[in-house]
């Protein structure tokens, strides 16, 4: 079963697109990465999106240079079939707000753009793909895990099922659940990759996030973006949207177990005092 809606259109990668990255640095390795690749990669897809992490490890790739390694990663992406996939450059790294307010999560060196159409979402034209292309790429990794699909296909030597489970275990392990997180139980496994674009950037602003829910009743996959042309999509908007979709279809496919998140002004249960 499959939903989707407005799912082709290009908007700004994000930190969504280190999936990619991950994917090119196991190919790269020929499958197995050392204890401090893997810790790399895990910050990298973290809850604080590593952007330093993502820069070194396209170094790796590129032999020595972040933007070779952006350009592999590319290659290797629409190789896949992610054609409107694109990273040109090296994530960029600020310690504090630049003078303009603006923090872009790439070295955008590309010329901004307006779109003919008002209602087509603008994006960064340096670090892009499409919302079915994000979520393609996810499903590949959890078919591989099953000795399936196209990643597992294109590369049958490098990307068994233990290497493709070790990937996804690296994105269970971000730890940022507020979103598509906060609609499930804790304890459910989501393995998933958040981005954030905007802060005033020309392109408006962008959220998402894709990953997959183990629950009991099932598991399915998620890609979900938001775009809106301002410069800061609300909080109190946005946040709601993720936990509520997420909580419907949980409720959905677990029916005899749904789970009813507290909303986070709710007080926390009173405890027995006769237990």
């Amino acid at each position: 079963m499959v939903y989707d809606e407005n799912v082709d259109y290009v908007l700004s990668g994000m930190s969504i697109v280190k999936i990619g990255i991950m994917v090119e640095v196991y190919r790269h390795f020929g499958g197995q990465v050392d204890a401090q690749t893997h810790q790399e990669l895990v910050d990298m897809l973290g809850s604080e999106s590593c952007n330093p992490c993502a820069n070194r490890l396209l170094a790796i790739v590129g032999k020595g240079s972040a933007h070779a390694g952006a350009e592999k990663v590319t290659k290797t992406m629409r190789r896949l079939g992610l054609s409107n996939f694109y990273l040109c450059a090296p994530f960029r790294v600020v310690d504090l707000w630049q003078d303009a307010g603006e923090l872009v999560w790439a070295k955008n060196e590309l010329p901004m753009f307006a779109t003919a159409d008002p209602e087509v979402p603008r994006y960064d034209r340096c670090v892009r793909a499409t919302p079915r292309e994000m979520a393609n790429l996810v499903e590949m990794i959890h078919a591989c895990t099953e000795d399936e699909g196209l990643l597992r296909d294109a590369y049958p030597s490098i990307f068994e099922p233990e290497t493709c489970k070790e990937m996804i275990d690296i994105m269970a392990a971000n730890d940022l659940r507020n979103m598509l997180g906060a609609g499930i139980p804790s304890e459910t496994k989501l393995a998933h990759k958040h981005g954030f674009s905007g802060y005033d950037v020309p392109w408006g602003d962008t959220r998402g996030e894709v990953g997959i829910v183990f629950a009991p009743g099932a598991n399915w996959l998620v890609s979900f973006y938001i775009w809106q042309d301002t410069a800061w999509i609300n909080w109190g908007i946005n946040q709601p949207l993720y936990r509520d979709v997420s909580n419907m279809l949980y409720n959905f496919f677990s029916p005899d177990e749904p789970f009813w998140p507290l909303p986070p002004w709710a007080p926390p249960p009173e405890e027995d005092d006769e237990a």
